[in-house]
């Protein structure tokens, strides 16, 4: 295995444990239809676990990023490969933006003292439907990983059925904040993302990639 494989991996692991802390440390908040006041006192009662949960959000980032260009690589060229890298594209902004836009305003506490009251609205609601893209990642991630594994055999079984899953959760939760009016699903897609990532990774970091292990895999179905 190349090892540029396995770094990819690990990685995709540092995505996966960078982004859920981020979500743990700046999961506490006023919803997204708070008053001016009940935001401006949280950005600075949380200021510290704000620019920490930032901090983390960047290197869940870059490390993203490294594993979707990889994963791209063991896609080879078609529908899956360029559904992977523009899933990972697209959940990269949208995880840096909705934090930076929140971390923007608190890093300073001048700036938050002299935001007016409709920025406020401004930045938290759109740190809120920030999740919708996310939502739009877990789709083209899990529709890339579960092309890649199921039919190509590029990745193991588990990851493409976890990837079909993602699809089916991403497509809700991009539906639900129209036709529900809830914001639950998309987070819950951003949650199988993750797993999807995750299991992903390991396979990538265990050598259980690219074109050798497919073929030991169609080995073993012409064998059953």
């Amino acid at each position: 295995m190349e090892k540029r494989v396995q770094i990819a991996g690990f990685a995709g692991l540092v995505f996966v444990v960078a982004a859920a802390a981020a979500a743990a440390v700046t999961w506490a908040g006023p919803g997204a239809d708070a008053s001016a006041s009940a935001i401006r006192d949280h950005l600075a009662d949380a200021r510290t676990a704000l620019v920490v949960g930032a901090v983390l959000t960047l290197a869940a980032t870059v490390s993203f990023l490294i594993w979707g260009i990889v994963a791209r690589g063991l896609a080879g060229d078609g529908p899956s490969a360029d559904a992977i890298l523009s899933g990972t594209i697209v959940g990269s902004i949208a995880l840096l933006a909705g934090n930076l836009v929140v971390t923007a305003l608190v890093w300073n506490e001048e700036a938050l003292a002299l935001a007016d009251d409709g920025l406020l609205l401004v930045v938290w609601s759109l740190r809120s439907l920030l999740a919708t893209p996310v939502a739009i990642a877990a789709v083209l991630v899990g529709s890339g990983l579960s092309g890649a594994s199921l039919r190509h055999l590029i990745f193991p079984g588990h990851v493409g059925r976890v990837g079909l899953v993602a699809v089916a959760v991403g497509a809700l939760g991009l539906l639900s904040p129209l036709a529900i009016g809830t914001t639950i699903l998309p987070v819950v897609a951003q949650g199988v993302l993750l797993l999807l990532v995750a299991l992903a990774s390991i396979a990538m970091v265990r050598d259980d990639v690219g074109d050798t292990a497919a073929m030991a895999r169609l080995r073993r179905r012409r064998q059953d």
